[in-house]
């Protein structure tokens, strides 16, 4: 009677032990086919209480914020980059980490910027900014895909992380110019014959009597025409790709005219 008595006891014990959680653990009851004659003999098995990790899943990012020209933020942004140095990459996709929001004005140049895992993932829509443009990227994953030689102003703090990125900081002279050199690495004939047509357009056409001076003083000197050569002739100047040579547009008093390889210049 009293070993029948003292087995009660210890079922009674087990019983309690099966739906007690013992340090992050859950107990669980099972047979011993051993036993299975005798009712009871039941074993006790340790399982994790916690579920089962689940499988990452790809969730949507904060998407980088854009503001055009005409946003009414512009004069905020400004106050905020106006003493922050300047940054140019050449064409190229690369990841930046960040802890913290990165704001910056691009200066030049056109690049699509992706929200990404660690793993290079994307979890969300390219954002295009081009030049003239501001913005501002989350703390986060972010990939950018650089298109064309650009150049910006940042208040990004991860200088060696940029410098590891294939960025490259500006000198000091480039900052009060307001503008980046290093961005010229990449560019084309076709890049530098744009910057030109665009700088015409600006400060207006060249007497004739003032081309000589105008490429000795301006355009010879100038990063964004290093790709350019320039031909004095009496009916124009004649805009030419200098590694290959070859004649891309004529540039007169009136302004600008296809080269014809039928006329005399």
């Amino acid at each position: 009677v009293k070993m029948i008595y003292d087995l009660c006891k210890v079922a009674l014990c087990l019983s309690f032990l099966l739906c007690v959680r013992v340090d992050g653990f859950v107990l669980q009851g099972g047979c011993l086919p051993a036993y299975k004659r005798f009712g009871f003999g039941r074993t006790v098995r340790c399982q994790p209480s916690r579920p089962h990790r689940l499988s990452s899943c790809k969730m949507s990012a904060e998407l980088p914020q854009l503001f055009r020209s005409d946003n009414q933020e512009i004069g905020n942004l400004e106050q905020a980059l106006e003493n922050c140095g300047l940054w140019s990459s050449t064409p190229q996709q690369t990841t930046m980490y960040l802890d913290s929001p990165e704001t910056f004005h691009l200066i030049k140049g056109r690049v699509a910027i992706i929200p990404v895992t660690i793993n290079g993932v994307p979890t969300g829509e390219a954002v295009e900014f081009e030049e003239g443009d501001f913005g501002i990227v989350p703390a986060g994953s972010y990939r950018w895909d650089i298109q064309k030689p650009c150049t910006k102003r940042t208040n990004c703090r991860e200088g060696l992380q940029m410098t590891a990125k294939g960025w490259g900081e500006e000198p000091p002279l480039s900052y009060m110019r307001g503008s980046g050199t290093l961005s010229t690495k990449g560019r084309t004939s076709e890049d530098d014959l744009k910057y030109l047509k665009e700088l015409i357009a600006e400060k207006g056409n060249i007497p004739r009597r003032a081309y000589e001076e105008a490429i000795q003083s301006k355009l010879d000197r100038d990063p964004y025409c290093a790709n350019l050569a320039f031909m004095v002739t009496e009916q124009g100047i004649i805009v030419q790709d200098r590694v290959k040579g070859t004649n891309l547009e004529v540039l007169t008093e009136e302004g600008w005219e296809a080269y014809d390889p039928s006329k005399k210049y």
